[in-house]
């Protein structure tokens, strides 16, 4: 009975851990996806009296982007 109770534990830890990689991946595409908007856009972008280059958003969407297929690929890893 306590093997059941620790395997079905394990379970819900593993199912756990697949929906945050899962969520992870989709916050990370939607980023990516703004960093693509702006660059397509040239969207300025102001910190202060300084203005953001448009090339530090290809920084962040190679970020984003790897991130996001690096958390879909560990979600197909994980094994329930």
């Amino acid at each position: 009975m306590e093997l059941y109770i620790i395997i079905n534990q394990v379970k819900k830890e593993v199912e756990m851990v697949k929906t945050y990689l899962f969520i992870s991946g989709i916050l990370f595409g939607a980023l990516a996806l703004g960093q693509l908007f702006r660059l397509v856009q040239r969207i300025p972008i102001q910190v202060g009296t300084s203005t953001v280059p448009v090339w530090v958003s290809m920084v962040g969407l190679i970020a984003a982007l790897l991130l996001c297929l690096w958390a879909f690929q560990l979600t197909r890893k994980v094994s329930t």
